[in-house]
């Protein structure tokens, strides 16, 4: 399984994977509803995106009505960040110069500075507690 949440795991434990990721890509972040009786509706948004067959077993399950759509992990502004602050650190390891680390992540070369910084501690100050 690929992390889904809330519905969307329903949907790919029912239909699928496959039908819940274009259900995540078109609905994702908005609301989904599903028609009372897809068969009578093959027009409706969800009929037409999945398919009839696959509506109408997400109906007999879940019910029809108005369902929210998590945007997913792929899209989160946080799992962006994270996975650009492992790149980072990554190639800041591997020796890299803050020239290349900013072209390679697609970020400024400050932000390569603070991540390094952050990583590494500024070595020229002192601690608060350092004579205590």
């Amino acid at each position: 399984m690929t992390g889904f949440t809330g519905v969307l795991a329903d949907i790919a434990d029912l239909c699928g994977e496959a039908v819940a990721l274009k259900i995540q890509g078109a609905f994702g972040g908005r609301v989904m509803i599903v028609p009372v009786d897809p068969a009578k509706t093959p027009r409706a948004q969800l009929c037409a995106l999945i398919g009839v067959d696959a509506s109408a077993k997400i109906q007999t399950t879940l019910g029809s009505g108005r369902f929210e759509i998590p945007i997913g992990a792929l899209s989160s502004e946080r799992q962006l960040r994270r996975a650009n602050a492992r790149r980072i650190a990554e190639l800041d390891e591997s020796g890299a110069s803050l020239a290349t680390i900013a072209r390679t992540v697609d970020v400024t070369m400050r932000t390569a500075a603070n991540h390094r910084s952050r990583r590494r501690g500024d070595r020229n100050q002192t601690s608060l507690f350092d004579g205590l």
